[in-house]
C-alpha cells in the first residue's frame, strides 16, 4: 500500500498487526510502516518521516484499512513535533509512544495538548523508570514486550502499571503458554503472532472427518461439477454460507439462487472449491476471527504476486497463501494435515519448506505480514508489494463478511 508525497522519498508501505483483547476478539491494529526511498527500498526508520506517514493515511484512508478498529501509530519526538495540531482523528488513533525518546519539557507539553485533544496514549516497550512518571500520568496504554522480560519481571512490570491504573498490553506473545500466563496476571490485551500457531503440537489424531472430505474436494478436479454439488449438498451449513455467498454484493447476481447447482454456476466450480476449502478449514469453533482474514489476505496476496511471476503459478499460489495457516485452524502439525491432502510435491514444499516460486512468494508475503520489509525489498518492488497487499486486506475484509 503507498501514497504519493511531495517527499524525495515518495511512497511509505504499511501492514497491519492485530491487537486481540482478552477474550480473543480484535480490538485494534496497530500499523508497521517504512519509507521507500527513490530506489525502492525502504529507508531506515528515523526516516519514515511524519509528512510521508500523514500523507500515506490521508490517502489510503483508515476506514478502508483497519474498518471500525484503532489504530496503533508508533510516533517518535520528530513526528510529534512536526504537526500541531496533528492531522489526525483523536477517536481513531492511539499514539504509541516509542522508547528512549528524549523527554524534556517540549515534548511534554506536545503530549498534554494531544492527550487534551482526545488522543490515546500508549507507551511501547514499556520500562519503568522513576522519571517517567509524568508519563505515566499521560498514558491510558503500557505496552510490555514479553521477550525481553522474565516471567518474573513481566509480573513486576503488571503490578507497577497497575499502580497507575493503565491498560496492559502484552506485545510479542509468540506462543500459547506464553499468552496463558499473560491472562494469569490479568492482561487485558495482547499481540504477536501466537493466534497463527497451532495451541498444540504434540501428536494428536488429525481431524479425520473433515481431512476427509477436503482432500475429495481437492482430488475433485476444476471441470467435476457434479462431484462437487453432490458434496456441497449434503453438508447444511456449507450449503448455507455458499447460498450467502452467491447471493451477496460480491457476485451480484440479478435474479434470486434458485438451487445449489444455479449458485454453483454464479459462482464457478474454482471459486467454490476455494471457499470450500476455507469453510473445512474454519469450522473449528473458538478461533479468532482474524485468522479467517488471515488466510483470505495470504492466499489472495500470494495468487497476485504470482500472476506477475511466470515461473509461478496463480492457482498453487492462492492454495498455498490459504493453506499457511491451516495448522492453526485445525490444531494440527502442518505436516501431519499435508500427508492427509493429496497435494504434489511442489506445493508441499512451498508451504513446509518455503522452497520453489510459490514457496518464495510466501516467504515474502510472511516477512511483509511481520513488517520485515528490507527482506521483502530484496527480492520484490516493495511498493508495488504494498499496492498488493492493501488490495488483499480490502478483498479478504469485504469476502469473510459472506463467511459468516
Amino acid at each position: 500500500m503507498t501514497a504519493p508525497t511531495q517527499d524525495a522519498a515518495t511512497d511509505v508501505v504499511l501492514a497491519r498487526q492485530p491487537i486481540f483483547d482478552a477474550d480473543l476478539r480484535i480490538s485494534a491494529f496497530e500499523l508497521l510502516y517504512r519509507a521507500v526511498g527513490e530506489e525502492g527500498l525502504p529507508l531506515h526508520p528515523s526516516k519514515a518521516t511524519a509528512t510521508v506517514l500523514v500523507a500515506a493515511l490521508t490517502d489510503v484512508g483508515l476506514e478502508r484499512l483497519v474498518g471500525d478498529q484503532r489504530a496503533f501509530i508508533n510516533v517518535n519526538r520528530e513526528f510529534l513535533l512536526s504537526f500541531r495540531p496533528l492531522p489526525l482523528p483523536a477517536d481513531r488513533v492511539v499514539l504509541e509512544l516509542v522508547e528512549d525518546q528524549v523527554m524534556d519539557a517540549e515534548l511534554m507539553d506536545v503530549l498534554g495538548e494531544l492527550v487534551t485533544v482526545g488522543f490515546t496514549l500508549a507507551l511501547d516497550n514499556f520500562s519503568y523508570r522513576p522519571e517517567l512518571e509524568p508519563l505515566l500520568r499521560l498514558a491510558k496504554i503500557g505496552k510490555l514486550n514479553v521477550q525481553a522480560l522474565s516471567p518474573e519481571e513481566l509480573a513486576a512490570h503488571v503490578k507497577r502499571l497497575r499502580e497507575w491504573d493503565l491498560q496492559i498490553i502484552a506485545e510479542k506473545v509468540e506462543t500459547r503458554e506464553q499468552l496463558d500466563y499473560c491472562r494469569q496476571l490479568g492482561i487485558d490485551g495482547f499481540q504477536g503472532y501466537f493466534f497463527a500457531r497451532p495451541a498444540v503440537m504434540a501428536e494428536r489424531p488429525a481431524p479425520t472427518f473433515r481431512l476427509d472430505a477436503l482432500a475429495a474436494l481437492l482430488e475433485a478436479g476444476d471441470d467435476d461439477f457434479d462431484a462437487l454439488e453432490q458434496m456441497i449438498s449434503h453438508d447444511a451449513g456449507l450449503c448455507h454460507k455458499l447460498l450467502r455467498l452467491a447471493n451477496s454484493a460480491h457476485v451480484a447476481p440479478r435474479s434470486r439462487i434458485r438451487s445449489i447447482r444455479h449458485a454453483l454456476t454464479l459462482l464457478g466450480v474454482r471459486t467454490v472449491r476455494r471457499w470450500t476449502m476455507l469453510l473445512m478449514l474454519a469450522g473449528r469453533h473458538g478461533q479468532p476471527h482474524e485468522l479467517l482474514v488471515t488466510a483470505l489476505v495470504r492466499a489472495r496476496l500470494c495468487e497476485t504476486l504470482a500472476d506477475a511471476d511466470p515461473a509461478a503459478e496463480s492457482d498453487r499460489a492462492f492454495t498455498a497463501g490459504l493453506f499457511s495457516i491451516a495448522d492453526a485452524l485445525l490444531h494440527t502439525p502442518l505436516p501431519q494435515l499435508l500427508a492427509g491432502l493429496p497435494f504434489d510435491e511442489r506445493l508441499t514444499g512451498a508451504l513446509l519448506e518455503h522452497s520453489g516460486p510459490e514457496g518464495a512468494i510466501l516467504r515474502a508475503v510472511l516477512a511483509y505480514e511481520r513488517g520485515r520489509f528490507p527482506a521483502v525489498a530484496s527480492e520484490h518492488d516493495l511498493a508495488a508489494f504494498g499496492h498488493a497487499y492493501y488490495d488483499s486486506v480490502s478483498w479478504a475484509t469485504e469476502m469473510v463478511v459472506a463467511l459468516r
